[in-house]
This record gives structure tokens, sequence and C-alpha cells, in this order.
């Protein structure tokens, strides 16, 4: 079976033998040009076809800051007793009044048995009162229901943020409802009968205890520790803007006073000392704010206010930090590391390089918008290394918004430019 010869060879054998080597010659120029052409057409294609690369413009915060390591500084009073037994009665961090009891101090190991007896007594107390509080006729069942939820969720928020002390305070009162909600009235009376007879238990304990314990009462209002470390002395809210960097490295504690039990923490505020490089306090002074962060205790940032900075040595400053709130959540910390941001900024991520500068000098991004590039003015607020915050404007539209696709890597870009 004969092969079908192609139209070219066909072509080619009409022409004189002479004339056939430049015809050939042509003819593969020619197929070459059109395989050429076809390739050119093809990238052209494949070009004009690409994807084009964006990223959505979205809602992003970041900030400047520091990590450090310093001490927790608060005005303390160490209180002492000469006493072998001693037993604290406030919880740590508690709130305690001048002249109230903040510790007992026993002759014998039985003479502080009876007194923890007294106070397990005098916590069942406070249940039966507040199961008692309400006679049978007045008792509301289906609110009593609503009240008990209504503080089982506060002490799940009290627990959220950490305040163990609050859900201590809350405890007796939620048991007593809890009982009250599953009493009847001859309950009722059975437990006023138990509440006779631990009041009758308590006092004659109270009665065996004359003479064998002494109470030490505070001297002053203030927030109850039963943490004492040598620090107290030592670093005071006075000495801290005396401190260069050299001798806050090499502070330590002092000995403890013979006897010490506990110490009061006065007034609500406290501070927190530490050494930062210079170079990054450049845009911050004296009066500025900050968030901190601690690693250990505290579990949410805190707002603080910078109240000293001191002259830098060897490139480094002390620096002062002031809070008003949370004392009874520091009592027990001392030598804590932080995380201290001294700058926050919100706004739309974007990354560098889809960022433009124009002959102009205005600096933007394009957006694809309906198939076509569209520009649109930012306002860069951060460098954050890999990408910009920008002001996050929405009085307008022309302005960059969030879920805006942002063409990313595009050199040749320009307004209005149509996707094909």
């Amino acid at each position: 079976m004969r092969r079908k010869r192609s139209f070219f060879l066909r072509a080619a054998e009409q022409i004189p033998f002479r004339r056939r080597g430049k015809t050939y010659i042509a003819l593969i120029v020619l197929i070459l040009a059109a395989l050429a052409a076809v390739s050119v057409g093809i990238g052209v294609r494949e070009g004009l076809e690409a994807p084009i690369r964006t990223v959505k413009a979205v809602p992003y915060e970041s900030g400047s800051g520091y990590f450090s390591t310093g001490y927790i500084v608060r005005d303390e009073a160490v209180m002492t007793m000469d006493s072998s037994i001693t037993s604290l009665v406030p919880a740590e961090g508690e709130r305690v009044s001048a002249g109230q009891a903040v510790a007992m101090g026993y002759v014998s190991a039985d003479a502080q048995t009876r007194q923890r007896k007294i106070a397990q007594l005098e916590e069942r107390l406070k249940e039966l009162e507040y199961a008692s509080g309400a006679s049978a006729a007045a008792y509301n069942k289906a609110a009593a229901d609503m009240e008990i939820r209504d503080r089982i969720l506060e002490m799940a928020v009290m627990l959220g943020r950490g305040n163990i002390l609050a859900v201590g305070d809350a405890a007796p009162s939620l048991k007593g409802l809890v009982l009250r909600s599953t009493a009847s009235e001859e309950d009722l009376s059975a437990i006023a009968r138990q509440e006779q007879s631990i009041r009758s238990e308590r006092d004659a304990l109270r009665a065996q205890l004359s003479g064998q314990m002494r109470v030490v009462s505070a001297p002053a209002s203030g927030y109850f520790s039963g943490v004492v470390d040598g620090f107290e002395s030592v670093l005071t809210p006075r000495s801290l803007e005396a401190l260069s960097p050299t001798e806050l490295d090499r502070i330590s504690e002092d000995a403890q006073p013979a006897g010490a039990f506990g110490k009061l923490v006065l007034g609500d505020t406290w501070y927190y000392v530490t050494t930062i490089p210079e170079s990054e306090l450049k845009e911050t002074e004296k009066g500025d704010s900050a968030e901190v962060s601690f690693a250990h205790d505290l579990r949410a940032s805190i707002d603080m206010k910078i109240s000293h900075i001191s002259q830098p040595e060897n490139g480094r400053c002390v620096v002062v930090f002031t809070c008003g709130d949370y004392i009874r959540n520091v009592t027990m910390m001392r030598s804590q590391s932080a995380d201290i941001v001294f700058r926050s900024y919100a706004g739309l991520r974007v990354p560098k390089e889809a960022v433009h500068v124009r002959e102009d000098g205005k600096v933007g991004v394009y957006i694809l918008e309906s198939a076509a590039y569209k520009w649109k003015t930012v306002e860069i607020l951060y460098d954050n290394g890999e990408s910009y915050i920008v002001r996050l404007d929405k009085s307008s539209t022309r302005n960059l918004w969030p879920g805006d696709d942002i063409i990313v890597d595009d050199k040749d870009a320009y307004d209005g430019k149509v996707v094909v």
C-alpha cells in the first residue's frame, strides 16, 4: 500500500530539480516562522489568561513593644508576731479595715484546732442563715431558681477573670440559696434548730480559747498578704525614681524581720519597674500609656501609665509603670516577666508588594473591581515587617475597605487597566 505523500512533497515534485534546493529552504523557513508565530500566540494567550494574584483587605491590629523582666512594687508594711503557732485570718489579697483581726497566735496546737473548728462552724452558720432568710409563705421558688442561676453565672464570670477571692466570698450565699430551694416548711424548722445548736457549740469553743490565743489586728486599712519575701524594705515606691539600671540589676532581698507572718499593702497603687533599651523608647515619654501582659499570674493585659524614665546608662533606662487597679490580684507577685506594648495600631493589613508610589507622591494600592484595576490611596500607620497596617477610613468608598481584593505584585498596574 502506497503511503500518501504530504502536500509539501507533492508541490516540490512539480518544481524543476535545479530549483528544488532553494524551494526546500524557503519551505523550511516558512514552517519555522509559522511555528514561532504559534508559540508567540500561545504565550500571549497564556499571559492574558494568567490569574491575577489578589488578597483580601482584612482588619488587623499590631504594635511595637518589648519583652522585659522586672519587679512588682507596692507600699507595704510587714507585720510580726511573737508566737510559735500563727494562723492567718484574711484570704490573700483581701481588703481589711484598721483594727480588723489579721492573724491568731496560739499557745498550743489544741488551741489552734479549736479555732479551726470555730471557723468551720461560722461558715456553716452563714449558709444556714441564707437558707432561713425567707419564710415559706413569702418564698417564691421560681424566683429563687432564677437567682441561683444568676449567682452561678456571676461566679463563672469571676472565675473567667481569675478573681478567685470574689468566688470564695460568694460561695456561702449560693449554698444557702440551693439549700433553701429544696427545703420545706418542716425543713426550715430543722434548719433553725441546727442554727441554735451550732451557735452553742461555737460559743463553748470560744470560751475554751480564752487566754490561749493572741489576736493581731491591722494597723491601717489595706490589702492583706501572707507572703513576705524581703523586698518590702528594698523596693519601695519612693526609691524607684533614684534607681539606675545597674542598681536595679544588682538589687536583692533583705533579711526578713523575726516573726514576720504577713504584710499590709497600703493604698490602691502598684508599680512595675524594669530596664528597657533606650532604642525602644525613642517615641515614648513620661505620662504615656502602655499595655503590659505579665507572663504569670495575671491573664489579661493591663493598661499602665509610665510614671518615670531614668537617664540612660550604657544604652538602657529604668522605666516605672503605674496602675491603680487589680492590686488585690498582685499582692503575691514580685519578680515578673512582661510583654510591654507601647503603641498599638489598628487598621487593614496590606502586603508590602501590593503598595505603589505614584509620580505625584501618593501611596496606594490597586484593587480588582468589575474586571478592572482601581486605585485607592492609603495611609501607612505601621510597618509590621512583611506587611503594612494602613488606616481604615469608612467615610468614603474611594478609601480601602475590608473585603476589597488587593492586587499583589503587578509592576505594570495602572488605574483602569482591564483584565481580559
